[in-house]
């Protein structure tokens, strides 16, 4: 019979290897992408479309926060906090509700509040639930 140096199993742990490769890749540039954030110079948030314009950066704030430890790059995490802070209290579409239980939260652990913000404005905008829907969903 003849040999070739190849077998199932070599072709197999190949591919397995060049899977592990592009995964990892793709990782390392979700996790480098998220590490550029800049808050958008001389933004205004006065109406309506001012939010809408701003809904891409909101999550691109959120992925640097949650990606970012609490205890590095504090000067710009508190400028990328203040941004979504902001653009969460003024949206006309997007509505985080708190309560004390998160509120005592960010009073032990300092900046969680932002970053709780910041993740459900991401969540809403990421999955289309405005104001409007939580409303309707009230309403018997």
């Amino acid at each position: 019979m003849y040999k070739t140096g190849f077998t199932f199993q070599k072709i197999l742990l190949m591919k397995g290897y060049k899977f592990f490769l592009l995964a990892n890749f793709i990782l390392i540039c979700t996790f480098v992408a998220g590490q550029n954030f800049e808050v958008p110079a001389n933004y205004q948030l006065n109406t309506k479309e001012d939010y809408s314009r701003y809904e891409k950066d909101v999550i691109e704030a959120t992925k640097w926060l949650q990606s970012t430890p609490l205890n590095e790059q504090k000067e710009k995490r508190e400028q990328v906090s203040a941004f979504v802070i902001k653009w969460v209290n003024g949206s006309p579409t997007v509505n985080v509700e708190l309560n004390s239980n998160i509120l005592g939260f960010d009073e032990k652990n300092p900046g969680m509040l932002a970053l709780y913000m910041a993740g459900s404005a991401k969540y809403v905008l990421e999955n289309n639930y405005s104001k409007d829907m939580r409303q309707s969903i009230k309403q018997p």
